[in-house]
């Protein structure tokens, strides 16, 4: 399993990459750090953060769990039935 650290790079094109631990390659690079860490979580990758970088992991990584699972399956909308209209309370 490879190991990361995610890293900003702002002077970059892209301003995140994903540093492997062991050799100091970046074999990913992206411009939004959420999806770089769904990235690398669906390549099965364990993201190693520095402490800095955890006061806000909480969050990033609710938000990369989101990005994930949005992007494998769509939510049918509450507000619409089998037929495709809108659902209206009957009126009494």
């Amino acid at each position: 399993m490879r190991r990361v650290k995610i890293v900003d790079e702002p002077d970059k094109t892209y301003a995140y990459a994903a540093v492997d631990q062991r050799t100091g390659e970046i074999p990913l690079r992206h411009h939004d750090r959420t999806e770089l860490i769904a990235l690398c979580r669906r390549l099965e990758w364990r993201i190693e953060e520095a402490e800095q970088d955890r006061q806000g992991s909480d969050q990033r990584q609710r938000q990369a769990k989101r990005a994930l699972t949005g992007s494998t399956k769509l939510l049918a909308s509450p507000r619409t039935n089998k037929r495709g209209g809108d659902m209206r309370a009957s009126a009494s």
